[in-house]
């Protein structure tokens, strides 16, 4: 009787001891499948921040490389209105070149497929893409300069006193009209930059903008960022979209260059004018290399032109570079601005104004994204 109770009890702790083993087991699996996971997410953490880190510093070098071509192609030629031909890799394709006077237009430089042609009306801009030396194994990648002085610039509409500047004002209405847009966003954007509180229009100051369910203030002060008019009233998104080939925001007061203007501006700027028919003119002579040979023209006889508002060059451009590596993607853009030498024999420079990362949402709604769009069809 003894014996067998004392085997029960021998049993019954193996039993336990099982238990207890099992329970050991268990909690080491646990927390072995614990680190390995954890360990697993901060590899792929790790590498998701390579990857990021790869892909804007192809996008900074594609920055770099955009400011040494708007520098190379903008050199002050012996003969002004001659268009320059310049001699690039053997990997790369010049699709076109028309650099009058240090004024930057319709370059297309690639590695690929054929690039689509800017839209007509549409100020110039130099689209560079692929270009494989320094993109390593991108999936995408895209350089896009912009002549920012072939825009109208809206800090225009002010003057340096911060008054609305009437004439300004009159020509940014027509190029919304042309664009068949309504006229008065004109004045909510004068009224948004000008330094007073005084309304132009109907509920164009901050008692407006304090209504709102977020409220806040006019800027009155000049736009630095062209898309920061997405905060006046009556701008929505798609006016922001269908006016950024048509306007910018660099320091002002600025000219415009009549060898990169597009024919909507140069018509709000000169009434009368057959903007298409002087495009034509200008891209078959090479450009204009001064103000009064535009004056001059056939073109431009009998009509009312202000040749203090016009320049033969530009100082200021935009250049936007993408990438897309491994899954990731990354925009970024910077506005620079060409500044001579002020000593002899010394190489202009070009100084980053400003230096912005396009957020996701911004990705394809980009001028540059809708020409990859279109390349990749």
């Amino acid at each position: 009787m003894g014996a067998c109770r004392d085997q029960s009890r021998v049993y019954s702790q193996a039993g336990v001891a099982l238990i207890s083993m099992l329970l050991v087991l268990a909690i080491v699996t646990a927390l072995c499948t614990q680190m390995l996971t954890k360990s697993r997410l901060e590899l792929k953490r790790s590498e998701a921040l390579i990857r990021t880190a790869q892909t804007e510093q192809m996008v900074f070098s594609g920055l770099a490389y955009g400011q040494v071509l708007v520098l190379k192609y903008t050199e002050k030629e012996t003969n002004p209105g001659a268009a320059r031909q310049v001699n690039e890799p053997s990997s790369q394709k010049e699709m076109g070149s028309g650099f009058e006077n240090r004024s930057l237009a319709h370059l297309q430089i690639q590695g690929g497929a054929p690039l689509p042609e800017p839209e007509a009306g549409e100020a110039s801009s130099v689209f560079v893409g692929p270009y494989w030396p320094f993109a390593g194994n991108a999936e995408e990648f895209s350089i896009l300069i912009e002549d920012e002085q072939g825009k109208f610039n809206l800090n225009n509409l002010v003057n340096s006193n911060g008054k609305v500047n009437e004439a300004q004002l009159k020509v940014f209405q027509r190029i919304l009209l042309a664009l068949e847009l309504e006229p008065e966003l004109a004045l909510y954007i004068a009224d948004w930059i000008d330094y007073d509180r005084n309304p132009i229009a109907y509920n164009s100051e901050d008692f407006s903008y304090l209504q709102e369910v977020v409220a806040y203030r006019t800027a009155n002060r000049p736009i630095k960022y062209w898309r920061e008019i997405i905060s006046v009233k009556g701008v929505s998104q798609e006016v922001l979209e269908q006016l950024l080939a048509y306007v910018t925001a660099i320091p002002g007061p600025s000219k415009v260059n009549v060898n990169s203007a597009s024919s909507v501006l140069l018509e709000a700027m000169i009434p009368g004018l057959d903007g298409e028919a002087l495009l034509e003119s200008r891209d078959a002579n090479g450009g204009y290399s001064s103000v009064s040979e535009l004056s001059k023209s056939t073109l431009t006889a009998g009509l009312k032109m202000d040749a203090n508002l016009f320049s033969v060059d530009s100082a200021f451009y935009a250049i936007t570079a993408y990438c897309r590596f491994d899954g990731f993607e990354s925009s970024w853009q910077i506005l620079s601005e060409r500044v001579e030498a002020k000593k002899k024999n010394k190489k202009p420079q070009l100084h980053t104004l400003w230096k912005r990362q396009l957020p996701f949402w911004e990705l394809g709604l980009t001028k540059m994204q809708k020409i990859v769009d279109l390349e990749n069809e």
